[in-house]
């Protein structure tokens, strides 16, 4: 929360990098839905080379019988589930099941204490289905990406980090220029700049320490037993 600047502030920048600031033919709302586009294109790219960035925990309790579960109304997409510790006394880690796997993880012979994995998959209207289907009351921490939150009001802040918020400035710019027939080229170049700025930052945002590839090696059970 480094930068905070409100959609009041951002709205007249715009303005004024586009220089409109006295038109009514572009205005605060169509500029408000500009910032919101600009926002979401930019946080959906940081959010793909830096999975951790915007991601958010929900825990849901299963419930007997019960396959599917409705994820937040906010979410966007799944950034990861960590294995189960309760399961059988024993950690157990969770994997996506395909279709050709659903009819053997149907079987209600492979409960979740038969210490076999849990499997899970997105479905249809942000619903998430864990099978084999839980066979008690587990809690299954769910670690997701939110959508990116939309400015309403002038007091709705933008957190532009460090001068992030330019590269949304300068897309709605680029749109309000050419919506008054101008040339935005220098403007788009400029953009680009910034952007490729923002993502080496965001990629490089934990100094500490690297990515590393996702371990598997830990991942030795089949719904068919040993492997």
């Amino acid at each position: 929360m480094a930068r905070q600047r409100t959609l009041t502030e951002l709205i007249l920048e715009v303005r004024q990098r586009a220089d409109i600031e006295n038109s009514t033919h572009i205005t605060d709302a169509e500029i408000t839905r500009m910032l919101n586009q600009s926002t979401a294109r930019l946080y959906g790219e940081i959010s793909q080379r830096c999975e951790g960035d915007y991601a958010v925990k929900t825990t849901i309790a299963t419930v007997s019988g019960t396959e599917s579960y409705s994820m937040p109304a906010t979410f966007w997409r799944l950034a990861s589930i960590p294995p189960i510790t309760d399961i059988s006394g024993r950690r157990s880690d969770l994997r996506r099941w395909s279709t050709r796997e659903r009819a053997s993880l149907l079987d209600p012979v492979r409960g979740w204490t038969s210490a076999r994995p849990v499997y899970y998959r997105l479905m249809a209207s942000d619903q998430i289905s864990f099978l084999p289907v839980p066979d008690g009351v587990y809690s299954v921490d769910v670690w997701y990406i939110p959508a990116s939150p939309e400015m309403t009001l002038g007091s709705d802040k933008f957190d532009g980090r460090n001068g992030w918020d330019e590269f949304v400035i300068l897309d709605c710019v680029i749109k309000c220029v050419t919506k008054e027939e101008g040339d935005a080229s220098v403007f788009a170049a400029e953009r680009e700049t910034i952007r490729r700025e923002i993502l080496e930052q965001a990629a490089s945002k934990d100094l500490a320490d690297t990515d590393r590839v996702q371990d598997v090696e830990r991942a030795q059970w089949s719904p068919w037993g040993c492997e």
